[in-house]
């Protein structure tokens, strides 16, 4: 029995010296919250997106004044929220072809701190009201695709 105890213990030991020796994790959190949306999606081809989105802190209060780069399409556009945190943009996607596409926010403040979010659209060919319902494109016979 005592022999036992002895090596529950020392395995007890080498676990804790093992598990300590394995390096915590370097990720860190984002400084803000970024929800960002479209106000329509999916969209007919021909038609412009309008991204729309809010920057908070970890508390919840709006980030006001906070530069955000909106990446679309090889394009940039520098923008800054408002005093309630929110901005928004309408994206020229006139000439893109129907598929998913997606816009990357990247947001910084004066003091250094920052956040990032990504979010995707829809370009239909057809886009109808029967369709929207579903979220779903049609082709040019009405079909859902």
């Amino acid at each position: 029995m005592n022999n036992l105890s002895i090596l529950f213990s020392i395995l007890a030991i080498g676990l804790t010296f093992l598990f300590s020796s394995i390096p915590d994790s370097e990720a860190k959190l984002w400084d803000y919250v970024v929800d960002v949306k479209f106000l329509e999606n999916p969209i007919s081809q021909g038609k412009n997106p309008i991204v729309i989105g809010t920057v908070v802190d970890h508390a919840y209060k709006p980030v006001s004044h906070a530069d955000v780069k909106v990446t679309f399409a090889g394009e940039s556009y520098m923008l800054k929220t408002d005093s309630t945190g929110e901005f928004g943009k309408q994206l020229d996607a006139k000439q893109l072809k129907p598929r998913t596409y997606s816009v990357q926010i990247f947001v910084t403040t004066d003091d250094g701190k920052k956040s990032m979010a990504r979010a995707t659209f829809q370009i239909c060919l057809l886009y109808t009201s029967d369709a929207a319902d579903d979220m779903q494109c049609v082709d040019l016979g009405g079909r859902r695709i």
